[in-house]
């Protein structure tokens, strides 16, 4: 079957062109005051904007999801807690494929007492991790389990 062809006169009539009037008022200019209170606005510090009722520990609760959610049932031995996956997850990802930096950090975390100093220990060996990565959230957990 040939297709149907559409000619010029088969469209619809274009809409009446929208005129500018001259009656309407120039937009006014903008006066400097304003821009100096706005570039104000802009320079605030996050420090200032923080309320001073909000703890830092509240802020990076907010992002960190390990510092929160349920870590599961304790255990003995961090290792323990992380499947064979996940290890060799951790070891590529955190631990640079270095299987030996995984096991001494697994070790030194397994003989500290509080969270508080595990995570003193990874803030000053590890300080290149992202907290907020999937990698670390899995890590910390493990922890967790064994430090609360």
């Amino acid at each position: 079957e040939p297709e149907e062809s559409i000619t010029v006169e088969d469209l619809p009539e274009p809409a009446a062109e929208v005129q500018a009037t001259e009656d309407l008022p120039e937009p006014a200019a903008e006066e400097p005051a304003k821009a100096s209170k706005e570039e104000e606005t802009a320079q605030k510090t996050v420090a200032e904007s923080i309320k001073p009722e909000t703890a830092l520990i509240d802020i990076m609760t907010e992002k960190q999801a390990w510092r929160t959610d349920k870590p599961g049932f304790p255990v003995k031995n961090i290792i323990s807690a992380i499947s064979l996956n996940d290890r060799v997850f951790l070891i590529n990802t955190l631990f640079g494929e270095d299987p030996l930096a995984f096991q001494d950090a697994i070790a030194t975390l397994n003989g500290m007492n509080s969270l508080e100093e595990a995570l003193k220990w990874t803030a000053e060996n590890h300080s290149e991790w992202n907290l907020d990565s999937e990698p670390v959230y899995r890590f910390m957990m493990a922890v967790r389990r064994k430090l609360k």
